[in-house]
């Protein structure tokens, strides 16, 4: 009798030892979103939009959007019997593990190019005016083309509409003022506005790459100089003997003012803007008196070359 407990207790343990050993072989890890499942086009849409997003993606290995909603996917019926769904729409102003974004207090809303011909010109636009600047380790997860643009800041209720928007995994851009350009001097003078945006969120996410710059007028960020009296181009003067081509802020509300220098940021910034807006022969000329400026000048390309950046 001990002897067929014992069997059967041991028949018993094998059979639970394999059971286990079945469910090991299982893979119950939870599998990662592969988000970029929300930026393709499905398998089965053989669309002629769908096609330019797949060419896309194959020429510059980054994705093409031309709608904010990521997706929009069946839940099934709520207890009233309505059909409910889940929606993801492009949050351009949310970036990841920062201790601060403009989600919340800045709302983007996109009018979308309603026809093929229009993608395509805007996608044409795209390839040989903006990417041309952009390497490869800048390039952007995904571009969102787009008619208009308008953003609501809440804070205050207004309403601007900027040509791009330059967010963590996409840049948009409105490319309007396409259908109304006229000559090359308006079309270069509307890839420059878009250009300063996406530089500016260069230097943005590589500020610690910028020390050298920072370096040369460190001990005058913020601080103020004696201004009484001075004309404007006596105070523009004086600032770019200290390096700086801006005037510094008196407020929270970004107001600016003589005989103030400004802080690191809208330093950085506004070299980041020069750089697009003037060739460095013209920074060469006008600022030939002041050496600061010209090693500031000449830093900062040097940075944003390096970070992939084509002048």
């Amino acid at each position: 009798m001990k002897a067929r407990l014992y069997i059967w207790m041991m028949a018993g343990a094998i059979t639970a030892l394999a059971a286990c050993s079945g469910e090991d072989s299982l893979d119950t890890d939870p599998k990662p979103l592969d988000m970029t499942t929300n930026f393709i086009p499905a398998d089965n849409d053989n669309s002629e939009e769908a096609q330019m997003r797949r060419e896309f993606y194959n020429r510059n290995q980054s994705y093409l959007l031309f709608n904010d909603t990521l997706r929009h996917e069946y839940l099934g019926l709520d207890f009233n019997g309505d059909s409910t769904y889940f929606t993801e729409l492009l949050d351009i102003g949310y970036d990841v593990g920062a201790n601060s974004n403009n989600s919340g207090t800045e709302r983007y809303y996109y009018q979308h190019l309603s026809t093929v011909e229009n993608k395509q010109k805007a996608v044409d636009y795209l390839e040989n005016y903006i990417l041309p600047h952009i390497g490869n380790s800048i390039q952007p997860f995904s571009w969102l083309l787009t008619d208009k643009i308008t953003k609501y800041t809440v804070s205050t209720r207004a309403t601007t509409n900027p040509y791009a928007v330059s967010g963590q995994r996409c840049i948009a851009v409105a490319v309007f003022p396409l259908w109304s350009i006229k000559n090359e001097n308006q079309l270069a003078s509307f890839t420059r506005q878009i250009l300063i945006i996406i530089i500016q969120k260069i230097v943005t996410n590589n500020s610690s790459k910028f020390d050298d710059f920072y370096l040369i007028s460190d001990r005058d960020y913020n601080n103020t100089f004696n201004a009484e009296g001075i004309t404007n181009e006596e105070n523009t003067d004086l600032l770019a003997q200290a390096g700086f081509i801006v005037r510094g802020k008196s407020d929270s509300w970004g107001t600016m003012m003589n005989g103030k220098y400004p802080n690191r940021t809208d330093d950085l910034n506004s070299f980041a803007r020069q750089t697009i807006n003037r060739t460095r022969e013209q920074i060469l000329t006008q600022y030939a008196d002041y050496p600061k400026v010209l090693q500031k000048d000449s830093i900062i390309r040097a940075t944003l070359t390096s970070l992939g950046y084509v002048y």
